[in-house]
């Protein structure tokens, strides 16, 4: 089987992804391409063909690196025709040898849709053998393994697994069941600061703007609001929620909280006077 590798069109992209029965994420659907536009996004479509028929195919993202470099980046991707393993171990190494050739890209990251483990709910039930298959078959191309989750410094890696989770019947605490320690934490230390959140309205998202700056200073990651905007601009539907706190009510609750922490101290200095004083 001859096998070719290049640039494809937006157009061939839908055409593929219509036929391709495999499921496949947004960020690598030809809609999106739109969004890239929008946005001046540098990326390539990018697709492994037998003659004609694409078999697999994937948007890869660039972005600029120390002023003249450039990083690329595959998110959930690539998509490849009925699932077929040879197919996606064709597509990187492909992958590999077509950055190889641009000087200017110095690093390729990569995030297969790929099913590491199986779960029952947040329960894990299982390893997906072909998974493991595939991590060793990507290390011999050359990539390295990221063995850290979004939640971690440096907060430069993609979530690890999505999942759709029915809450109609369920109140918070059940709900909650599903969520990471390390969430439930921030979540009780949230209310005990009495951090609120409420739902921007379109033309406010100058407040949303001037977060997602300082959280590019901070975590020294550029985090773009430029896909948010087109959001509001294009679809009917959108909401945009922030947490905040309101300070003079906050500095209120938390004096009331040291003037009853102080009145139970004191109150247990006093027994224990009185304790001793028998």
């Amino acid at each position: 089987m001859q096998l070719e590798f290049g640039l494809i069109s937006q157009e061939e992209l839908a055409d593929f992804l219509e036929n391709c029965n495999s499921r496949y994420i947004y960020v690598q659907s030809d809609k999106y391409i739109n969004v890239c536009k929008a946005m001046d996004r540098d990326f390539d479509i990018l697709a492994l063909k037998n003659e004609q028929e694409i078999l697999a195919a994937g948007i890869v993202f660039k972005y600029r690196f120390k002023k003249f470099f450039k990083k690329a980046e595959l998110v959930f991707g690539p998509v490849v025709r009925d699932n077929n393993t040879d197919y996606f171990i064709d597509f990187m190494k492909q992958l590999v040898g077509f950055y190889r050739k641009n000087l200017r890209v110095i690093a390729l990251e990569v995030v297969p849709l790929i099913l590491d483990r199986y779960f029952d709910d947040v329960e894990v039930i299982g390893e997906n053998s072909e998974a493991n298959l595939i991590k060793k078959e990507l290390a011999e191309i050359g990539f390295k393994h990221i063995d850290r989750d979004f939640t971690d410094a440096p907060y430069n890696t993609q979530v690890k697994y999505i999942y759709v989770k029915d809450i109609e019947a369920k109140d918070l605490k059940e709900v909650e069941k599903s969520f990471v320690a390390e969430l439930r934490r921030r979540m009780k230390k949230a209310k005990e600061l009495d951090v609120k959140v409420r739902f921007l309205k379109p033309d406010e998202l100058d407040i949303m703007e001037k977060i997602f700056a300082e959280t590019s200073d901070r975590v020294h990651y550029q985090v773009n609001l430029e896909t948010t905007k087109y959001i509001a601009e294009n679809y009917d539907e959108a909401y945009f929620p922030v947490a905040y706190i309101d300070v003079l009510e906050s500095l209120k609750s938390l004096n009331e909280n040291l003037e009853n922490t102080d009145a139970a101290v004191s109150y247990t200095h006093l027994r224990a006077h009185e304790t001793s004083l028998h």
